[in-house]
Parts: structure tokens; sequence; C-alpha cells
């Protein structure tokens, strides 16, 4: 979404809406859950993809690895069980590219991508480093990526195994924020050739985005005498990723708790191990790696003990042949650590040793600086990573700027994808004068206050794709999870609960035409044009603007007909009060119906058809309508006055996507605008004949591009029964149409 500031007295502050969904607000990268998930379930598929690249370049890669904070803030879980979110995000992904679309941010990106002039160096091809090179490459920066490794991608390529990640998917998305011209130089090292000091001489900016490739010791006795069966996680996965992956040995012991701790033993599985063990010194609530991972490393046979910890490697001439251990207790003052878990202790005497032909130790990263050459700065911090400022992630050197692993030290994708965001908005802020900087997300973002108060929905079973078996993931680096299938996944996203009052869609900016109160957003540079755009419109505001009341149709026609209505079904409302909150015209209210029921009641001389009270009715009990009872009445008496010199021709019209602004002139007044064709039924197209209409036309979307879906398909089927009726009483059945483009209308 855009990013809306006001300035008031030579400060600037940014403007954020308060209420959103939870899943959005739980989303570190502030991608709009809700939106996408809605355009899925309307089978929107291209517009949710949209919605999702707005913030994140990665929707595939994201979809199979990341740790959806979404789904754990998701209130459908107070009902069943979360809707699966990354199984849907992966599901829109996955179907672009299996109809051969190209992927990227937008179809308008290389069409509309303005030139600065302004050169940007970027050091690692991994996650954060390829977000930022593709926002500078929209701003219009010359931006060059270098990569030491073969493949870009860091931890992505070389860190998750094809099980869980198929190469081919990060490719593709890679390949897409190449195409908007950054240039990524594969096997090139910074600090051998180029060096780190002829980057500052050729770049206006520079951005570190090395990672922390290098893998933490584990510090006890016997790791550095072994020469034979040690192999730390970094090369383990490398070589397995690029098929260099060679048989462990029968006997294989990880350390770690992690997501590359599970990965390894799954990889030493795959490799040919028999018998692969993980050892985790804390219990398995408090194991950082995601829940599935756990549950599906030991459903292949994997064995984990936790409370368990190495204290010296055993080996013979230098070749491994086990650990000794201890066994290990949570701390009984219930003290914790600084990431809040809880301390534990060794249990004296609890020592026991494991006999293994391999040891893979998966404890941590560490920052490796020596592509800095001799060059002073940048400085590091007291974690051991990059220093750099907290809100521009600037270092010590003037115009280098470090994010990701290397600033903020080892993190998940999606504080990768968010580091390299920042990064590039400051480089841009930075190049360009510009002092001010966003308050950092945190201190702005907070999940509003939700409860379900409304009457429960069924029970429906959360879809999140399918599992190989066991037997079939263990035998091979096949991908373990089957995505969603269309029908699936427009299930699963019919199972949101649409909290939070708005979509965010957007679409209301497209088709509103009561613009009344504007708010201009500040562009990058000093050089900033106005730009108005809309925002919500308070009440007494559009009192005094719209005093007549109802909406006034786009064009030349200066006719005012009654608003869009909303109308409210009393079976399905369960009488909770969202749309009375939602409504900013006070026109809904919940009145108690006598019966012990309460039940929504539409004001229509107030309401103003805006749609915010059907965006939130988790039961679908509220619609929009023109028509309805006494429809007719509403309608102006000239649109169906008979006329001898001029037959009356009715033109039912989408507001939507039917091209009014095609219409030829004579057709103009006769139109009556709808939310969609499908909305108009048979009594409406039999009172406007009865009414003296010489032709009656339904004027659609089409099938492919309908707003709702099926509308213009409902549309034909009210068409087939009416053009029945006036057969069986001998009318031209040729005065009834539906169309889907306004050249077809006859002359």
């Amino acid at each position: 979404m855009k990013r809306y500031y006001l300035n008031v007295d030579g400060k600037n502050f940014e403007i954020v809406r308060t209420k959103r969904a939870p899943c959005t607000s739980a989303c570190p990268l502030g991608t709009n859950v809700k939106a996408y998930v809605s355009l899925i379930a309307a089978r929107r598929f291209s517009e949710a993809l949209e919605v999702v690249r707005l913030t994140n370049p990665f929707p595939g890669i994201c979809g199979r690895v990341c740790p959806h904070p979404c789904e754990n803030e998701c209130l459908r879980a107070d009902v069943d069980e979360p809707v699966s979110i990354a199984a849907l995000k992966r599901f829109i992904a996955d179907y672009e590219l299996r109809r051969g679309l190209t992927p990227g941010y937008s179809k308008k990106i290389n069409s509309t991508r303005m030139t600065t002039g302004w050169s940007v160096a970027i050091i690692g091809a991994g996650p954060a480093g390829l977000t930022c090179a593709a926002d500078l490459a929209r701003a219009g920066c010359s931006v060059t990526v270098f990569e030491e490794r073969a493949r870009a991608g860091g931890m992505l390529a070389y860190g998750i195994p094809a099980y869980r990640l198929p190469k081919d998917i990060l490719d593709v998305e890679i390949s897409a924020i190449e195409a908007m011209g950054v240039d990524i130089k594969l096997n090139t090292r910074v600090g051998t050739k180029p060096g780190f000091n002829e980057l500052i001489g050729q770049f206006d900016a520079i951005f570190i985005a090395s990672g922390a490739p290098r893998p933490r010791r584990l510090g006890i006795t016997g790791e550095r005498e072994v020469k034979e069966g040690l192999n730390y996680w970094d090369t383990f996965l490398a070589e397995a990723s690029t098929g260099e992956g060679k048989n462990p040995g029968e006997r294989v012991v990880v350390i770690g708790g992690g997501n590359t701790a599970v990965d390894c033993a799954r990889v030493a599985l795959r490799l040919g191990s028999k018998d692969v063990r993980i050892l985790y010194r804390r219990t398995k609530k408090e194991m950082p790696a995601f829940r599935d991972e756990i549950d599906e490393a030991e459903e292949e046979g994997i064995k984990i003990q936790f409370l368990v910890s190495p204290i010296r490697i055993v080996h013979e001439g230098g070749k491994i042949s086990g650990v000794e251990c201890i066994r290990m207790r949570l701390s009984p003052n219930k003290e914790r650590d600084k990431t809040g878990r809880r301390i534990v202790v060794p249990v004296p005497g609890s020592n026991f040793f494991i006999p293994c032909d391999m040891i893979i130790p998966a404890v941590g990263q560490e920052l490796d600086t020596s592509f800095l050459g001799e060059i002073k700065g940048p400085g590091l911090g007291s974690s051991g990573f990059l220093a750099v400022n907290p809100r521009t992630l600037e270092t010590t050197l003037k115009g280098v700027f470090a994010g990701g692993d290397a600033a903020g030290g080892p993190g998940n994708i999606l504080d990768a994808i968010l580091s390299g965001h920042r990064a590039a908005d400051s480089i841009l802020r930075y190049l360009s004068g510009d002092k001010y900087y966003p308050v950092d997300q945190g201190e702005f973002l907070h999940a509003g206050e939700f409860s379900i108060r409304f009457a429960l929905p069924p029970v429906a079973r959360r879809l999140d794709g399918m599992l190989l078996s066991p037997a079939e993931r263990k035998g091979s680096f096949k991908e373990v999870k089957i995505g969603l299938s269309e029908f699936e996944a427009v299930e699963e996203a019919g199972r949101c609960l649409r909290c939070g009052f708005c979509e965010e869609c957007l679409e209301c900016v497209g088709v509103c035409d009561k613009k009344q109160l504007i708010i201009e957003p500040l562009k990058k540079g000093r050089s900033a044009k106005k730009k108005l755009e809309l925002l919500q419109v308070p009440v007494e505001l559009h009192r005094k603007v719209i005093s007549e009341g109802g909406v006034l149709i786009p064009g030349s026609w200066g006719k005012r007909i009654s608003a869009f209505t909303a109308r409210v079904d009393e079976v399905l409302c369960r009488g909770c009060g969202l749309c009375e909150e939602a409504c900013q015209y006070k026109a809904i209210q919940v009145v108690y119906q006598g019966t012990g029921t309460f039940s929504a009641n539409v004001d229509e001389d107030a309401c103003r058809g805006c749609g915010n009270c059907v965006s939130v009715c988790p039961t679908g009990a509220i619609d929009q309508y023109y028509f309805g009872s006494g429809w007719l009445e509403r309608i102006p008496s000239e649109v169906l006055r008979p006329s001898p010199d001029e037959p009356i021709d009715v033109i039912f019209a989408c507001r939507w996507g039917s091209a009014l602004d095609k219409l030829p002139e004579k057709y103009r007044k006769r139109v009556l605008q709808v939310m969609c064709v499908g909305n108009v039924g048979m009594g409406d197209i039999i009172k406007a004949f009865e009414n003296g209409a010489r032709f009656v036309t339904l004027l659609g979307c089409g099938v492919e591009r309908c707003h709702y879906g099926s509308g213009f398909s409902v549309a034909r089927d009210n068409i087939n029964r009416v053009s029945s009726v006036m057969k069986l009483f001998g009318l031209d059945e040729g005065r009834l149409r539906l169309i889907d483009n306004p050249d077809k209308l006859s002359p």
C-alpha cells in the first residue's frame, strides 16, 4: 500500500491505518494479507499476487519457507484452525508459474521506470541484497550485485534443501529481479577483485548484505584435533544443494535446535544415513525450528534427544568415533537468557557416550569480514556483527549501508526482506539529500484489539496441502509438500473471517466519484509534486458537499439517482454490530427485533452506498443494490418517459469494467448503473418492458473479467429465463440483449 505523509509545521508525520486485520498487523513486511486472501476467494489470482508483490518480491519462496507469523494471529483459530495463509501465497505464485506467465513486481515496471543516474553496489545476492536491488532498480538506480558463489540466493540457494525449496522456484523469482535491470555478477568475491576500496570509488552508495556465512564452533574438547568426520552445516548443506553431497556414514549426530539443524538431519537421511539423531540442550517446546519441520523429521525416523549437550568429541587418530554428552535440566530458579528462554544447567554425573561416524554442528552463524580487506571500518557492534544506525542502516562509513544477517545477526527470510526494503529507502534518501527518515516500524504498527463477537461460522477443515508419505520423503529430495489446487485455494481463502474494516484493495478509488477529502503524499526528494489521493470522507463534509444525496453519475449526463443502498438479509444477520462500527455515515444500526434476536437495520436516506458494511459482514448478510422493492420509483422519470421521437432503450450497465465512457452519446441518458449485471433480476427486466422500453440491454464485463466471478453467468441465466417468457407470449426475444462491449450496441 502507499505510504502517506502529512507535513505540519515543517515536520513529517506518517499516517498509518489503525484497526487493521491482525494478520496484516503481524506481518513484518506489512503485506496486506486480508486483501490478497479475499482476492483469492474471488478467484482473482493475478490481482492477489500483485498485492503480495507490493511488499514481497519472493511470494513463491515465502509461501514455502516463511515463518508465517500472520497465522499465529489469525482469529479463525478461535473457531477451528488458522487460515493457511502461507499455502495460499504459494498457490498464487505457483499458479502464475504453471501458466507460463512472466513473474515480476508489476507488468508496468519496465515501461514506467525512470533513470536517476545513481549507481549502487550490493555485496551479497541473498534475500536482503536482492530485495534492496529490486527496490532501487524500480526507483531508477543502476544496481550491481556482487555474489561470490556460482548461484544467487544466499542461504535460500545453499542453506535450504530442495525438498523444502525447489531451486527452479528460486531461479524464477530471482530472474524477475534481473529482468528489472539488476546486474548480478556471480563468482565475484569482493575483497579480491574488485576490492572494497574500488567499490567506494566507483559507486554512489554501497549496501553490504553478505550474510553471516561462517559457522559458529562448538568450543568443546577435541573439536580442533578432528581431521575426519566433522562437517559444519554450511559445507554440508552447500554440497547437498550443488549435488556434491555424499553419504555421511551410517550414524550421524547433528547438534542444534534450529531449522538448519533439522535440515542437516533430514539431508543426511536422504544421502543414505541409517541412524540420524539431533541433540538439543533445551526442551522441545523451546526448540526454535518450525513445528511442522520437527514433526516431519520425527515421522521420517530422525531421533531428537532433548536436554542433552555435547562436551567432548571423541576421535581416534583424528577420525571421529563418537561424542561425549551430558544431560541438562532447566534452571530451578526459572532464570531466562536474553532471548527469553529458560536457562539450562548440566546435571552432574550424567555423562554418556553416543557412537557416530559424523558430527554436524549447527549452532549458529558468524560474520565474515575478510572482504573488507585493510579498510578501517565499517565497525562491529557488541554482538560481532556490523554496527549500523538502527534507523538508517548506515555504517560508520558514509554512504555504506548494511543489513540482513550481516548487521542484525541470524534471522529469517522476512527479517532479510524487511532489511532490504529499509536499506533501499535509506539509500534513496541519502542520494537525494532527504534527511527525513520514517519512524521505525515497531513504533507505529500495533495490532488492533479484535474479538469474535458474531455467531461463529461452521467448522471447516483447514486445507494446507498434502505431504508425501515418510517413505517417499526420505528417499529423495523431491519437494515434500504438495501445494493447494485451485479449488482448495478458493475454499481455504473462503474460511477467512474478514477481520478489520477494509480490504484495502483500492477498488473504491477507481470507481468512487466523491473525492472531496484529499491528502498529499511526499515523494522522495525535495522537488516533490503534489498528487491528490482519496481518503475517508467525514460525515459532515460529505453531507455538506453532497447536499442532495445520492451518487453523481460520471460523465456529461449530469443525472442523480439513488445511491447504492445496503440491504440486510435478516435470516443471515447475527446482530454482531461490525457493520455499525464500520459505517461512517451512521446509516446502519443493530436493533432488537422483539423475538429475542438482534438484526441490522439500514436508514436508506443516510446510506451512501460505500460498501464498508458489506466488506466487514462475516456472514454475507449485507449486499448493495439499486433496485429491490420500489426500485422503479427511484429511477429519474425522464429515463423511462415515453417519447414519440425517441424510442426508449434501457441499459443496465456494470460500473466495474463495462467501459461506460465508450458508450455513444445517445445511449448515455438511458443508462442505469449497477454493482453487477448479475444483480438485475427477471422482475427488473420485465418492469422495464412494462414501462415502455423498446430494448433492454445488460452491459457487463464478460465471464473472464467479472469483478464478482460469476455475475456475468448469472445475468446470462436471467436473460435466458426472460427470453423464454417473451417467447411464450409471442414477443421478440431480440429486444433483450446481454453484451460485454459497448461496440456491440446497434447504431
